[in-house]
């Protein structure tokens, strides 16, 4: 793939980044290396792309390399999609592509390779919260995401953590779920699954910038780390796709209320089933997202 090039451009970020590359973080830098499999020329991207904006002082931070990085990565992906699999419609490579590029994939990725460690901040909110979410994934034995759809949800964990159910004995039966302690940290964890992925996503933007705008060395990194990526063989629709035809296909409906808590949205999905009313919340950035969120728990 052609790519128009502008080495003036690259040679200044290479530059820059190259006088916030000092001694007390290379031991750290080289370990970070070595779990992405890539050296760096220039190791001031690598700690760019690792120093979130509440690091004082610092002069930089990771977010333009991060807005690069998501750019390349949903296009790589989308050329890896393409090139694998000619005989499937633009429909389908749609969903495979929007299971593997989202944030808890990506965030997956940077709890499974333990990247969260090497994240510069000066935030200790963060830190408790990174810390938090990652020892109740593993002390939930929680499947960390892969690239797969079933990772474009929550986590995966046993439902009787998750959830309590309570019974109504007004007509009609309504069913309704308080969260369990468990669920309830993950679904406040939504500020930290954007951290995480992020740092995925800002590595990538550096690894381009270093190895020359080169799409082939940043596809070499990551299709090992994204790697087993979704195929049509294990592909499941979205949540909120899937709810939607289901309930078109029997007769029901999907209604939906929104409501502002804090800076999120929060959807309330109910769909009326004979004599059963299902109730479930979603909570996001977006009323897309959370809509899918509460999708998820139906």
């Amino acid at each position: 793939m052609d790519v128009g090039i502008e080495p003036a451009w690259v040679e200044e970020a290479a530059r820059s980044a190259s006088l916030w590359s000092y001694l007390p973080k290379l031991e750290e830098l080289q370990l970070l290396e070595s779990k992405i499999d890539y050296k760096f020329s220039s190791r001031g991207l690598l700690l760019e792309a690792i120093t979130h904006p509440s690091q004082m002082g610092a002069g930089y931070c990771y977010q333009r390399l991060e807005f690069l990085g998501d750019s390349v990565l949903d296009l790589l992906i989308t050329r890896h999609l393409f090139k694998s699999h000619k005989d499937i419609g633009p429909g389908e490579l749609t969903d495979l592509r929007a299971a593997s590029v989202n944030n808890e994939n990506f965030a997956g990725v940077s709890v499974r390779y333990n990247l969260h460690h090497h994240l510069q901040h000066g935030s200790g909110a963060l830190l408790e919260q990174v810390t938090a979410y990652v020892e109740s994934i593993k002390s939930h034995d929680v499947d960390l995401p892969r690239s797969s759809p079933k990772s474009s949800k929550v986590p995966k964990v046993s439902c009787h953590l998750l959830f309590t159910y309570h019974t109504y004995s007004s007509a009609p039966l309504s069913l309704s779920l308080s969260l369990s302690p468990l669920l309830s940290l993950l679904a406040g964890c939504l500020p930290v699954l954007q951290v995480l992925g992020d740092i995925v996503e800002s590595i990538a933007g550096a690894i381009l910038i270093d190895s020359n705008l080169d799409l082939d060395a940043v596809w070499k990194v990551f299709q090992s780390l994204l790697s087993p990526i979704v195929t049509p063989d294990n592909l499941e629709l979205p949540p909120l796709r899937a709810l939607t035809e289901l309930c078109a296909s029997r007769g029901y409906f999907v209604h939906t209320n929104y409501t502002k808590s804090s800076d999120d949205i929060v959807a309330e999905l109910r769909v009326q089933l004979e004599g059963v009313l299902l109730v479930r919340q979603g909570r996001d950035t977006s009323k897309k997202a959370a809509k899918g969120r509460a999708a998820a728990l139906l």
